[in-house]
């Protein structure tokens, strides 16, 4: 439910504000939900700031895959948007 709120999010409120390609503009969208979970929601459930103690590799693989689904997510909704016939206003 989260990955979806996220994409909505991005849709109707970030996509035309963040300019450039889909993919650069879903990695930059997602950094702030990724630092919210990293420093806020972890270490508010008992696992230290950015899940240091789950693994000391949490970190760096909770930021790779909120980046991986930026990317993904930024790149299928501009070619979603483009097959529409509607294209970014600030490209």
């Amino acid at each position: 439910m989260l990955g979806i709120g996220m994409a909505g999010t991005y849709v109707l409120i970030a996509r035309e504000r963040i300019p450039g390609p889909g993919w650069r503009s879903g990695l930059i969208f997602v950094q702030i939900p990724g630092a919210l979970q990293l420093f806020a929601v972890l270490p508010m459930t008992g696992h230290g700031i950015g899940g240091i103690r789950i693994s000391e590799a949490t970190p760096f693989l909770a930021w790779t895959l909120n980046a991986v689904y930026g990317i993904v997510m930024g790149a299928v909704v501009d070619k979603l948007f483009d097959q529409a016939g509607r294209s970014r206003a600030l490209t």
